[in-house]
């Protein structure tokens, strides 16, 4: 993971595999809304930006008053956050959106011409939440 101080921006969208079945976030913002943190916990995920950057994804608890203030409770939400400053893992990214595609019966010819960016774009068209 980067130092706090060399903090690099996720390019999105998000892209995020469960064992095979893919998501795609406009936002980093969206995804961790979206994702589980029972299901990060049990590092059921892997995640992208559009780059290939791979991310990391944690829970983070947090101390909320219900109740009119009077009785505390926890929270738990994702972060993701960037695990390095250059995209290290294109090709992870792009065989992962390969499969993703074919089974949108994209075709083979497109995707083997594609650039990484046309298949985040064209993944994005067909599967954004």
């Amino acid at each position: 993971m980067l130092d706090a101080d060399r903090k690099v921006p996720m390019k999105p969208p998000i892209i995020v595999n469960e064992h095979g079945d893919v998501e795609v976030f406009t936002s980093v913002e969206d995804a961790e809304v979206y994702l589980e943190p029972i299901d990060v916990r049990n590092e059921e995920y892997t995640a992208f930006d559009s780059e290939g950057r791979k991310l990391s994804l944690r829970v983070i608890k947090s101390k909320r008053r219900g109740l009119f203030g009077l009785i505390p409770y926890h929270v738990e939400t994702v972060k993701i956050e960037c695990e390095e400053a250059e995209p290290r893992h294109e090709s992870d990214l792009r065989s992962l959106l390969s499969d993703f595609l074919i089974h949108f019966d994209v075709p083979e010819t497109w995707i083997a011409k594609a650039s990484l960016a046309e298949m985040v774009e064209r993944s994005t068209a067909l599967w954004c939440k």
